[in-house]
């Protein structure tokens, strides 16, 4: 099947892709409005769409949609699914998403506190300037946002006067000062609920969990069964609680999406995206979590584009493919693309014999169109053929190879030819 995830730049939409990249049976298309986001280094179909609020955002969306013959869109973005939802055209082919009414009301936040106030602890929301000074301190935070965004603890009047001028429809609330966790959740539409996993959100960055962490949570399922007793939800969703004190968990908000830290709970053994996938197919689903204590940290990840073509890859042995004994996995899956994409590949090293029986041993041997092992006072650069790059530790090999006319690097390079390969056809 060919999935449409749109945004495709966002930290949703990465995620997205990330947990369905790796199924033979899903083909990945991406599309968004801005031209220099990170979807560009990721997906290899991706294509510039108008924004969301454009008039012309669904007719061109399913232009593409058709073009590429998508089966379903998944919308990665809050504001990307209720344009979908409310847009007077239909659009040609399925959404993966929960009802228009359940996007609606969880879009923003005075409206989910006020159709669960009664069955979920909210927040206590401020109803002006002068209310709100009398209780500092306050948080201010948009009606209708997502993440962290715009977002403003309040300690004295100054800041609170500067928050509410800081946007339109900003909301007035209790601060909370303790622990803050998200509830992930999948439903069913028939048989509701079927999985609500709490993790603790240790460190944030631009509202999106960034450092998680279990925890044990019994109140998690019975909130997640109170707020799905008054919303319809499709597939993946989740909320966010802080405590008031101890143990008195607060509702923030509701998603009817994937989290940003949903890739947690793959390594726990629910694909949340996936799971959704099949809901929207309207495919049985067993939901097996793994008994696994998980924490995750996540920092920015760098990927790259190179001007850059050659035919031959030269690897250094000592070092380099072997490392403290221990073959180098950065290297060796370089040496496995490279392969994979035509090039010739060729183990160079000063290591007389070792290295035949190291390869060997670990089953290594196969790898290389040719071993070649050099003489210690005979330069690399004789035994190295036209339009290659040469991997190797040692500056001054390096430096003896670049004379040469060989294109050089260091290990610590690996990962950005790796990432070039993977795109290079």
């Amino acid at each position: 099947m060919r999935i449409l995830i749109c945004p495709s730049g966002t930290e949703i939409g990465l995620e997205i892709h990330d947990a369905l990249a790796r199924r033979r049976d899903v083909e990945l298309v991406g599309a968004e409005s801005t031209e220099n986001s990170h979807a560009a280094f990721v997906f290899e179909d991706n294509h510039l769409v108008p924004h969301s609020t454009d008039a012309s955002f669904v007719e061109a969306l399913n232009a593409l949609v058709r073009e590429r013959r998508i089966d379903y869109v998944f919308p990665a973005h809050d504001d990307v699914q209720l344009a979908l939802l409310q847009a007077p055209a239909l659009l040609a082919c399925k959404l993966i998403s929960s009802p228009r009414q359940t996007v609606e009301v969880s879009r923003f936040k005075s409206r989910t506190y006020a159709l669960l106030k009664d069955r979920v602890a909210v927040p206590r929301v401020f109803d002006g300037y002068a209310q709100a000074a009398a209780q500092l301190p306050v948080f201010v935070k948009p009606d209708r946002g997502q993440g962290s965004q715009n977002t403003h603890l309040c300690r004295s009047e100054a800041q609170l006067t500067a928050a509410l001028e800081s946007g339109p429809d900003m909301l007035i609330c209790e601060y909370l000062g303790g622990r803050e966790v998200t509830v992930d959740c999948f439903s069913d539409r028939e048989t509701g609920l079927l999985y609500a996993d709490a993790r603790l959100r240790v460190r944030t960055r631009a509202g999106i969990s960034v450092r998680a962490a279990h925890i044990d949570l019994p109140a998690a399922e019975p909130l997640a069964k109170a707020i799905a007793s008054r919303l319809s939800f499709h597939g993946a969703w989740f909320f966010q609680l802080r405590e008031r004190a101890p143990g008195d968990w607060v509702l923030l908000e509701v998603g009817a999406r994937i989290s940003g830290g949903a890739t947690y709970q793959r390594l726990r053994g629910v694909n949340l995206p996936l799971l959704s996938v099949f809901e929207a197919a309207r495919q049985a689903v067993t939901i097996l979590p793994q008994k696994l204590d998980v924490v995750m940290d996540r920092a920015f990840v760098s990927r790259f584009k190179l001007d850059l073509a050659f035919a031959n890859v030269y690897v250094d042995y000592d070092d380099t493919l072997c490392l403290r004994n221990e073959p180098n996995l950065e290297v060796l899956s370089l040496v496995i693309l490279a392969r994979h994409r035509g090039k010739k590949v060729i183990l160079l090293s000063r290591n007389e014999g070792g290295c035949r029986a190291w390869l060997k041993e670990r089953a290594l041997d196969g790898l290389f169109d040719e071993v070649v092992l050099l003489d210690r006072d005979r330069a690399k650069p004789g035994h190295m053929a036209a339009n290659s790059i040469l991997i190797d530790d040692s500056f001054a090999e390096r430096l003896a190879c670049s004379r040469a006319g060989i294109m050089c690097f260091d290990t610590d390079a690996v990962p950005a030819l790796v990432d070039h390969l993977r795109r290079t056809r």
